[in-house]
């Protein structure tokens, strides 16, 4: 199951949600982001577009040719952010069943024109969150922040 996010409403804090943890159980992970908003927004674009156009199979020309057209054009001319989706792909898929699709998506995102330089941070960053979200969260699962409450799926 792919982490779903949250936001909160202070501070422009986010809540990473995982059920991929070992247990099975819902993780929590707070998660600063001083980013515009108009970047969190184009990455959330940029990751949607690269895993929508990524498949179970090899490309075929026109369709790597399409993905490659589209993902820049989508990123206005950032390859800042292109290289952030594809190291997070590339980070947090090491292991899974859907690895394969993130390659491929990550790959999208290196011919789109990602910064290369940019990348191998952002898989570092990647697998951080990985291993954060495999712990059990500090509150034993329970969260009470703003009169809300999160329970974890057991």
């Amino acid at each position: 199951m792919s982490p779903m996010r949250l936001m909160g409403d202070i501070w422009d804090s986010w809540y990473l949600w995982d059920q991929s943890g070992p247990s099975g159980a819902a993780i929590l992970e707070f998660m600063v982001d001083d980013r515009p908003q108009a970047d969190r927004i184009l990455v959330a674009q940029l990751t949607g577009e690269a895993r929508h156009r990524a498949k179970w199979r090899e490309l075929t020309g026109a369709e790597e040719a399409a993905a490659v057209t589209e993902l820049p054009a989508l990123a206005a001319g950032r390859a800042d952010l292109l290289a952030e989706v594809a190291g997070i792909f590339e980070g947090t898929s090491e292991g899974r069943m859907d690895e394969p699709l993130c390659r491929q998506a990550a790959q999208l995102c290196r011919k789109a024109g990602a910064d290369l330089e940019a990348i191998p941070g952002w898989i570092e960053e990647g697998q951080r969150r990985r291993a954060a979200a495999g712990r059990p969260p500090p509150t034993g699962g329970l969260l009470l922040r703003c009169g809300l409450e999160v329970t974890p799926l057991v």
